[in-house]
């Protein structure tokens, strides 16, 4: 078996292929990442946040027990 070369960047903590790239940056949360770390923080302490009534939590959970596919759904809508 043939050992790859490697090579080690500023950009990786660990060794690439050789004939592999390390574009700048890459490891860096965005923006959209911060945000949905938010979203996620503000469901868990206040799970019902997705829905605006009890109605919308019921027919959720029946869509989810009843295993309706996600086709169904959109078609519903």
């Amino acid at each position: 078996m043939q050992e790859l070369e490697t090579e080690v960047t500023e950009y990786n903590w660990h060794p690439v292929a050789a004939e592999q790239k390390a574009y700048p940056g890459t490891r860096e949360a965005n923006r959209v990442v911060k945000e949905y770390n938010e979203k996620c923080r503000v469901l868990y302490e206040n799970p019902w946040a997705l829905f605006d009534c009890i109605q919308g939590f019921k027919l959720a959970s029946w869509f989810i027990e009843s295993k309706v596919s996600k086709t169904q759904i959109h078609n519903y809508f």
